[in-house]
């Protein structure tokens, strides 16, 4: 091999991993931010059963509306679809379909980003 083409081979390599680094960057931040954003949604959810001086004393409604306005932007269509589905929220006995439903946006959001495979709804709801 040649000089030239070593200097070649070394100026690809470099930038593939400048490239890749730049790819892996975004895809970190992009990650961190559905994190954030899907976990307030979830401590927003957790939180509507508190009474309603406490969630109006920490301005829940407005909240929840600016986390479904950041879900909207950044998640995939099948989370903004669920979410859709499941409003208005009340989980309370006679709409077992919605708590399903919400077991359903837990797996796609969990799917979304790429923690690990579905767990069983059984588990979840022992969970939760």
């Amino acid at each position: 091999m040649t000089s030239t083409s070593i200097s070649l081979i070394a100026i690809f390599i470099s930038f593939f991993s400048l490239f890749w680094n730049y790819y892996s960057e975004i895809h970190h931040d992009l990650f961190l931010e559905k994190y954030r954003i899907y976990t307030g949604f979830l401590k927003i959810i957790s939180a509507s059963t508190w009474s309603p001086e406490q969630q109006e004393k920490y301005d829940l409604k407005t909240k929840y509306i600016q986390m479904k306005q950041e879900i909207i932007l950044i998640a995939p269509k099948n989370i903004v679809e669920t979410i859709a589905k499941i409003e208005p929220l009340n989980f309370k006995k006679g709409n077992e379909d919605k708590f399903e439903l919400y077991l359903y946006l837990l797996m796609l959001m969990r799917k979304d980003l790429k923690l690990s495979r579905k767990i069983d709804n059984e588990y979840l709801k022992k969970l939760i």
